[in-house]
């Protein structure tokens, strides 16, 4: 790491190479890891991602939400209509926004507010301990 806020040699040199700010004008504030596995349909009108292995930094506090995975799909028209969307009603999942960096920045920082994520927080509770 260097002087610069915890950035890695590599990251500062991204920093200066493509960002207006220096190192000195940023302060990391989450770090976050996944698996993504893209899976793309035969027409190439939908496409879904799932990401597993969620694992979020902030300084030293970790949390790993291994048991989750967070799906999303994009497809060419209506989503409801989609043969991917119809299986997970199928099997009682609903379509939900969700931030990963949202998410992960509410459950490990301590002083964020949780009010506005209270109901998906529960659904993830949910999830992780199912």
């Amino acid at each position: 790491k260097t002087n610069n806020h915890h950035f890695s040699k590599k990251e500062a040199e991204f920093i200066r190479e493509y960002s207006p700010f220096t190192c000195d004008e940023l302060i990391p504030s989450l770090a976050n890891k996944f698996s993504r596995i893209t899976l793309v349909s035969k027409g190439f009108n939908e496409r879904c991602t799932i990401d597993t292995n969620l694992h979020f930094n902030m300084f030293d506090n970790h949390v790993d939400l291994h048991n989750l995975a967070v799906l999303e799909i994009k497809s060419e028209g209506n989503l409801e209509n989609s043969p991917l969307d119809i299986a997970m009603k199928n099997h009682g999942i609903r379509l939900s926004g969700f931030s990963k960096y949202c998410m992960g920045k509410t459950i490990i920082d301590p002083h964020i507010k949780k009010n506005a994520f209270k109901k998906k927080l529960r659904s993830i509770e949910k999830v992780l301990h199912a």
